[in-house]
């Protein structure tokens, strides 16, 4: 008997179509101390994904020093000039990692709160980095943040109506089976799938590599891609199941 396990892509359509995005406070972005398992190098890769991203990032010795000397958000806030605090809470739930994420302002007043999921570390990082980039807070710098400041005569990628995803390939025995699965799943549904191989392409063109940490961040924002779908397909025990 075969049985596959989308439980985690209906989740993920689900945060697609989520509305309301909270406007950045003045100042920076400081990661604090992640919590749990793993925690260090989940908040190393999400600090790289967030500055590849051209977010204004406090660093994260700096962050750790405060936070070691100073209790309180409002006061590590202060003491760091950053407008947005953000914690991570990871684990390990039944073989998939799990991170529950806290968004604060510089009063210390939380503002946003949400999970990422993924069955490994660098695909777990990259969607608390997609889901912050989403959360409206992090404020982008530099050459970025000029770029986005200036006009525009004509936008490169028109805003879709619907939430625009890219099904990603998937890995694994069958993995082309299952994606192609999950791809004619999505179809009838109210969203825009765009071609994984558009998707790639663009980040060639941009000089990204998609396996790096937070790679992704940079050709999504610029194709207007509200969500990506990847998945790994293990067969145990006879049964098929399918971690997207």
């Amino acid at each position: 008997m075969r049985i596959l396990r989308f439980g985690a892509l209906t989740l993920l359509l689900s945060l697609c179509s989520s509305a309301g995005l909270a406007l950045a406070d003045d100042g920076a972005v400081a990661l604090l101390p992640f919590q749990g398992a793993q925690s260090a190098k989940v908040r190393q890769r999400v600090q790289k994904g967030l500055a590849s991203a051209d977010v204004d990032l406090v660093p994260l010795k700096r962050v750790t020093a405060v936070v070691k000397k100073t209790k309180g958000y409002a006061k590590q806030a202060a003491k760091l000039d950053a407008g947005t605090l953000v914690r991570t809470r990871v684990r390990r739930v039944e073989g998939r990692w799990v991170g529950d994420t806290d968004v604060r302002n510089a009063k210390g007043q939380r503002v946003q709160k949400f999970r990422s999921t993924s069955s490994s570390l660098t695909r777990l990082s990259n969607r608390i980095v997609a889901g912050l980039m989403k959360s409206g807070r992090m404020p982008v710098g530099g050459a970025a943040g000029a770029a986005a400041a200036a006009p525009r005569a004509e936008p490169e990628t028109q805003a879709p109506i619907q939430p625009r995803l890219v099904v990603r390939p998937f890995s694994g025995a069958q993995a082309g089976k299952i994606r192609g699965a999950a791809v004619r799943g999505l179809r009838p549904e109210p969203v825009e799938l765009l071609p994984n191989k558009q998707f790639a392409a663009k980040a060639k063109s941009m000089g990204v590599n998609l396996k790096s940490d937070g790679g992704h961040v940079a050709p999504a924002s610029a194709l207007a891609v509200s969500g990506l779908i990847d998945g790994d397909v293990l067969y145990e025990d006879r049964v098929w199941s399918a971690y997207v």
